[in-house]
């Protein structure tokens, strides 16, 4: 097994958990991608090579204090897309985003 951060698939989880019931303007795959880069340059990265270090560091994250981090940040990283996305919005009576 290649060297893998187990967190992108845990972020990337609970990312598609609770999309739909983020308050953003824009759902679209380019938000959503914003959504979980900001997540992941939140949390620290969890690296393993074996197939029981992700199992372990899944297990860890049933723990209600670290699935609360990673909902945190996700909260944190869709505010920040909410209000800045990173492109036009296309509904012309939505503020747009002027860099």
């Amino acid at each position: 097994m290649k060297m893998v951060n187990v967190l992108e698939e845990i972020a990337w989880e609970v990312l598609n958990e609770h999309w739909d019931h983020l308050d953003l303007l824009c759902k679209c795959e380019q938000c959503k991608g914003d959504v979980y880069a900001l997540m992941m340059n939140a949390l620290p990265p969890r690296y393993v090579t074996t197939d029981a270090g992700r199992v372990f560091i899944k297990v860890e994250f049933m723990n209600e204090q670290s699935l609360t981090n990673v909902l945190c940040q996700l909260a944190k990283a869709a505010e920040i897309v909410a209000v800045k996305p990173s492109h036009p919005l296309s509904n012309p009576d939505l503020p747009t985003v002027v860099e």
